[in-house]
């Protein structure tokens, strides 16, 4: 390999007679290459098509996955990292290759359990997100000294402005990356107020049309068990229900034994007195 220059060049034939000839050698022409693009540039997929600029204008090829005018098409295309390049070659021009990365991330959805929720007043509600999911809250006969919108996980408690009425808290979700963002999602949040047990010692179901059935309010939005067993342990009465109550049945007049459990709170133990005819 020689530089470039000139060189006395001698050449001998069959006869041995020789010639001398004077043979100059030009260099290639050294043309810096170059993609006018960020290095390391990350894209949604799904982002709309662009062309990609390089120097020297029109005498490269491009290579990857790239359309001959350079031509860079996300949507065309997956997740994942990608490398394009632009390569002058030429017999009078001598040049690196020059690439660039660019890096497709996939569209962000929240992946939730579930959109709708039910926690008790006071209670306090959470839900992980990634740092970069942004959230807005609406109230409706609720209150939070939580912002009303932010970025990140959530974790609020509310208290209910009527305390005999159902509240309700919406977050409106965006998901994102920080780059791209995804569809919004709405999570609903019903506040359910805690209603004090009102559980009466004695029935009188004697058809007065008062007192005829064991009416215990407070567990109309409660999962529970109400089991009613006599003296002997027997099971005369149970309940899911809180609209199915006791009337007594064919049971006898006496004294009789109840157990009521509700989700979330300790189980009640007491005695209910049934007693049809009046003293």
């Amino acid at each position: 390999e020689l530089a470039g220059g000139s060189y006395l060049v001698q050449v001998w034939n069959e006869d041995c007679a020789s010639r001398q000839e004077v043979v100059s050698l030009r260099e290639p022409e050294r043309i810096p290459v170059s993609i006018d693009f960020p290095a390391d540039t990350s894209l949604c997929v799904g982002s709309a098509a662009f062309s990609l600029l390089a120097t020297p204008v029109g005498l490269g090829s491009w290579q990857g996955p790239v359309s001959s005018q350079g031509v860079f098409d996300p949507a065309s295309l997956g997740p994942g990292s990608y490398t394009v390049s632009y390569q002058v070659l030429s017999d009078s021009v001598c040049s690196a290759p020059a690439s660039v990365r660019i890096e497709l991330l996939a569209i962000p959805a929240l992946n939730l359990p579930s959109l709708d929720y039910e926690i008790r007043q006071g209670e306090s509600f959470s839900l992980a997100l990634s740092p970069h999911d942004q959230w807005w809250l609406e109230l409706q006969n609720a209150s939070t000294s939580a912002a009303s919108s932010g970025q990140g996980s959530i974790q609020h408690a509310f208290q209910l402005v009527d305390p005999k009425a159902v509240g309700t808290a919406t977050y409106r979700i965006l998901p994102g990356n920080g780059i791209c963002t995804g569809e919004e999602v709405v999570v609903r949040v019903e506040i359910i107020p805690v209603i004090e047990l009102k559980i009466p010692e004695m029935i009188t179901p004697n058809g007065d049309g008062f007192n005829d059935k064991w009416d215990i309010e407070g567990l109309e939005r409660e999962q529970f068990l109400l089991q009613v067993y006599n003296q002997q342990g027997a099971k005369v009465f149970e309940s899911r229900d809180a609209g199915r109550q006791w009337d007594g049945g064919r049971a006898a007049d006496g004294v009789y034994w109840y157990l009521l459990e509700i989700q979330g709170r300790p189980p009640i133990k007491g005695a209910v007195l049934l007693q049809r005819e009046r003293p």
